[in-house]
């Protein structure tokens, strides 16, 4: 047959080249992904300006999962500017999983902007926004004074804009990388394993 792909892969890259219609794109991004096709990294670059919140998330995810380091100012500047909360997630999932000491700050302000105010439902299980940015500070940037009182807070004062499995988990973090304990004014200097 003259013209048509033979190929899922084929098929997939020109669906996610030329769909216009966002249930196309977003099952596409999805197989795209289940089926490891990081050739299509520049593919689904043009998607993060996508109207909708669910291919900016899928195609931050793909970046998160094919990239790499390269893509760390399209994570920040999803967590600085992105409305959608998904993509705001995963924008702090990529962070903890690529991102290094210049994204502290911008990692700091979104935690205190989430915690900033009461928060309502359970929250997202099992790991939410906020713990994947509190894993991250721990790992980047544990010793510096600001980052150490902003756990402290989180553990004290700010402890009740948590939901229970954050703040249990944060506890427990606590513990095992000897962080603030909410007795404590200040973290040790042990590093975290």
């Amino acid at each position: 047959m003259i013209g048509r792909p033979e190929s899922v892969k084929d098929r997939m890259l020109e669906l996610i080249r030329q769909s216009r219609d966002d249930y196309d794109i977003v099952y596409t991004l999805w197989t795209l992904r289940d089926l490891g096709l990081a050739e299509a990294l520049p593919d689904v670059l043009a998607h993060l300006e996508s109207p909708n919140g669910e291919i900016r998330s899928l195609a931050l995810r793909f970046f998160s999962e094919f990239g790499g380091v390269e893509y760390v100012p399209q994570f920040v500047a999803a967590l600085n500017n992105d409305k959608s909360p998904d993509v705001k997630w995963t924008a702090m999932d990529a962070l903890d999983r690529w991102g290094g000491p210049s994204e502290v700050k911008a990692v700091m302000n979104r935690l205190k902007r989430i915690v900033s105010r009461q928060r309502k439902g359970g929250g997202q299980f099992p790991v939410s926004e906020l713990m994947y940015g509190i894993s991250f500070l721990c790992k980047e940037a544990k010793e510096q004074e600001d980052v150490r009182k902003l756990l402290l807070s989180l553990q004290t004062s700010k402890s009740d804009k948590l939901f229970e499995h954050e703040r249990d988990w944060l506890a427990k973090l606590m513990v095992e990388t000897d962080g603030p304990k909410d007795s404590d004014a200040t973290m040790s200097n042990n590093a975290i394993r």
